[in-house]
């Protein structure tokens, strides 16, 4: 039946716009080649929002009791994914996969509290329907990561809850705790694939050519029949006819064992398929996780000149010296004034003319 799956990671405060990107499909800002614009009309946003930012800060601002300063690398949102293993949605309705993530959405309402989500989006357009979520980690007026995932047994907690009441009502299994399972890289997932593929073409390729040979085959057995028929009708001796029955009788043995092993090589082929299609889902999602840590490493990138000017504006305040941009209209003429200045205490100075009256 399949697995529920639900993971968060933190984000700090430079890279939440990049989260944005991805799940609100901004034109031109994520790289996502799996996404299927046909089925965009298909995603479902369960909260109305604007920038990932604005909502950030303004829940920050209502929720949190402390006055003091947030640090620059504190974590300000928790994003998460929840989706379930592929098989658990083949042959499912759009209807009944919303209801799945309808009972997710309950879920992390009551697990967050549903005044710190800032955005609960259903993806239906890539490979797997999943759900995206973030929510400001405020808990009793303080905001922290460690309100809600302080450890391993805090994360391990949350994971049963999350198949308690979400998992378990659907049928969906619950994962192996400490089993020690590694999971392999989107590189060797791909090369094992294409081995299994090549392998299927060629036992696919087999199984053709046996068929032709039992297509060919099946003239000589028809002759042989003729043969048969033949010698009786002429009275043909009895040894004749039970050499060409002996023939025949071999023939058809053959052909048997032949079909039966092609049956049974296209019964292990199909057996195969289904495992291969999960392969293929699940590299796809590993492909997708990957261009998001991507797309969130280049929105952190995009911060970075802004951060370093607020942190050269503070310490300048610090300092209590004024700090001005090089490029910018006030930094060019301060430094012509202090050129001017220099030029002025350099230049020679001219004695004044005494006027006519002067003696």
């Amino acid at each position: 039946m399949g697995y529920g799956i639900i993971r968060v990671q933190k984000v700090k405060a430079p890279a939440v716009g990049s989260m944005q990107y991805h799940n609100d499909r901004v034109p031109g800002q994520h790289s996502n080649e799996d996404i299927d614009q046909e089925k965009s009309k298909l995603n479902k946003e369960y909260i109305e929002h604007g920038s990932y930012r604005a909502e950030v800060n303004e829940r920050i601002e209502r929720f949190r009791e402390s006055s003091r300063k947030i640090r620059k690398d504190a974590v300000v949102l928790a994003e998460g994914v929840a989706t379930a293993s592929p098989e658990f949605f083949d042959g499912k309705s759009r209807e009944e996969v919303m209801a799945y993530f309808d009972d997710v959405f309950e879920f992390c309402k009551s697990e967050f509290g549903e005044q710190n989500l800032v955005h609960f989006t259903v993806h239906m357009d890539e490979t797997t329907p999943h759900a995206h979520f973030g929510f400001t980690p405020i808990k009793d007026g303080t905001l922290s990561w460690k309100n809600y995932f302080d450890g391993r047994d805090a994360l391990r907690g949350f994971q049963n809850r999350y198949w308690e009441r979400v998992g378990k009502q659907w049928g969906l299994e619950r994962g192996e705790t400490g089993s020690g399972r590694t999971h392999k890289t989107t590189q060797e997932m791909k090369r094992e694939a294409q081995r299994e593929i090549k392998e299927l073409d060629k036992r696919k390729e087999c199984l053709r050519q046996e068929v032709e040979e039992m297509e060919a085959a099946t003239p000589s057995l028809s002759e042989g029949v003729r043969t048969l028929w033949k010698a009786r009708s002429d009275g043909g001796r009895e040894e004749e006819l039970g050499s060409a029955i002996e023939g025949i009788r071999s023939r058809i043995s053959d052909l048997s064992s032949q079909i039966a092993d092609c049956n049974g090589r296209a019964e292990g082929m199909e057996r195969g398929l289904p495992a291969l299609r999960a392969r293929y889902r699940e590299l796809a999602e590993r492909f997708n996780d990957t261009r998001s840590r991507v797309e969130q490493a280049l929105g952190r990138l995009r911060e970075v000149p802004n951060t370093l000017s607020e942190l050269a504006q503070d310490i300048a305040r610090k300092l209590g010296k004024p700090l001005f941009d090089p490029n910018s209209l006030d930094y060019q003429m301060l430094e012509a004034t202090r050129v001017s200045k220099a030029l002025d205490r350099d230049r020679p100075h001219m004695p004044q003319q005494r006027g006519r009256g002067a003696r």
